[in-house]
């Protein structure tokens, strides 16, 4: 488990015309594959802009 003031979970954003919920899916599952300690927040497709796919890491703010 992290300590309070490194990463413990990571949120994914998907550009604009982001490729089909199956890549997106499969972009997640690499990610949580290489970063098992980690938690993954729901993607925030809400957001949208140009380019590629982003992704933020999130501290505890407890």
């Amino acid at each position: 488990m992290p300590a309070g003031d490194e990463v413990d979970s990571i949120i994914i954003l998907p550009p604009s015309g982001a490729r089909s919920e199956a890549h997106l899916r499969g972009v997640e599952a690499f990610l949580k594959s290489c970063f098992p300690e980690y938690g993954f927040l729901p993607r925030a497709t809400f957001l949208r802009f140009e380019g590629d796919y982003q992704v933020l890491p999130i501290w505890d703010v407890h």
